[in-house]
């Protein structure tokens, strides 16, 4: 979250692509004890991964992104083959990836860098970097430090109005940044979204998206307009994501509950008072922000997907090193997964009910191990 540039050396990252092997399938592998379905099937890292979207089935391309950590090179991060999860191609980028959004259709991966205020674009049919789209300038503050005004992580895309919408997180005020498609170019940059924002569901078809933040707010903005409709305070403190269920109306965000937010409010969010100790999941009425439900998790909920056609939710316990499967009407948990190292993201290939999770290794981990992606059968 500094404002300050990494250093060179440790600014280069790597998209890898695959494609599933002809025939392949994905198997269920029992694991001991709890009957999780995990697939010991993983494949080995040399650097941090991050964000995961997968294209349809039938490309089945998986598209993973990842940057430099600290002792080691910045390496390439194999993207997989859904069913033997090996690498197809690497894509070196000019800087340190961290979310990503991809239109399939347009043969297009979105990459945002989370150290330089920018968002990369790679064409995926020739597995090439063909632009990259300015976020923000650098500016000084009072105190002579040079360096951006915020940081992208993630990332929305609606092909329908041909937008890229880019929540960019900071410690006064964070910002959306509107990107038009056809132009690669930030029409808009709205702000009022307060202390790190970062997470992002979009709607399509009511022309509105739904921002989370670090204060336990959830933000509704008009996207035809666009501007901020509603800013609601929920039951929850670090929201760290979000996702939508359209059609029954709800908002899921994780509630991380991690420490570290104490010292970043004590600084940067004075006077704030914290509602809770987190590690859970809100469903959030999408029309009013009224809570429907609290759910406990495990230790540091992180991502969250909603897999409507299963009535599930998936969300990754990224300090419990497992992954809650959580019944989407009873909200019973109905699995908790466990898996090596810290899960992270998620995607799903709906056609043949498999979960992937990019899992990450310690922070204190040595430079030689590795992070891995496991396949779950849902």
């Amino acid at each position: 979250m500094s404002n300050g540039q990494p250093r060179a050396d440790r600014t280069r990252a790597r998209v890898v692509l695959a494609m599933p092997a002809p025939g392949c399938e994905t198997p269920d592998v029992a694991f001991p004890a709890k009957r999780n379905r995990f697939d010991a099937a993983k494949t080995r890292r040399t650097g941090p991964l991050r964000n995961r979207p997968l294209s349809p089935p039938g490309r089945g391309i998986c598209r993973l992104c990842r940057g430099a950590r600290r002792g080691r090179p910045a390496g390439a991060d194999p993207e997989t083959r859904p069913g033997t999860l090996e690498p197809l191609a690497r894509i070196t980028l000019p800087g340190k990836g961290f979310g990503l959004a991809l239109d399939d259709a347009a043969d297009r991966l979105y990459i945002t860098d989370a150290t330089d205020a920018s968002v990369t674009v790679v064409d995926t049919a020739t597995s090439t970097v063909t632009g990259q789209v300015r976020l923000a300038d650098k500016t000084t503050d009072e105190e002579g430090r040079t360096g951006f005004p915020f940081h992208c992580r993630e990332l929305a895309l609606d092909t329908i109005a041909g937008k890229l919408y880019a929540p960019c997180h900071s410690m006064q005020d964070s910002v959306l940044c509107v990107i038009d498609t056809a132009r690669l170019e930030v029409e808009a940059r709205l702000t009022g979204f307060g202390f790190v924002a970062t997470g992002i569901a979009t709607d399509p078809s009511r022309q509105r998206l739904f921002i989370s933040n670090a204060e336990g707010q959830v933000i509704t903005v008009a996207t035809d307009m666009p501007q901020i409709t509603r800013t609601v305070a929920t039951a929850g403190d670090q929201l760290m994501n979000i996702a939508l269920d359209p059609a029954g109306g709800r908002v899921f965000a994780t509630d991380q509950g991690h420490e570290f937010f104490e010292t970043l409010w004590a600084r940067h969010l004075p006077g704030y008072s914290r509602k809770g100790s987190g590690n859970q999941l809100l469903v959030l009425d999408a029309e009013t922000g009224a809570t429907i439900r609290q759910i406990p998790t495990g230790a540091g909920p992180l991502a969250v997907l909603y897999d409507a056609g299963r009535q599930l939710i998936c969300v990754t316990e990224r300090s419990g090193a497992a992954v809650g499967l959580f019944d989407s009407e009873s909200y019973a948990l109905k699995d908790r997964i466990t898996l090596e190292g810290h899960p992270n993201s998620l995607a799903l290939d709906d056609r043949n009910g498999i979960l992937y999770v990019t899992t990450k290794q310690g922070e204190t981990g040595r430079p030689e191990e590795t992070d891995l992606v496991a396949r779950i059968a849902l």
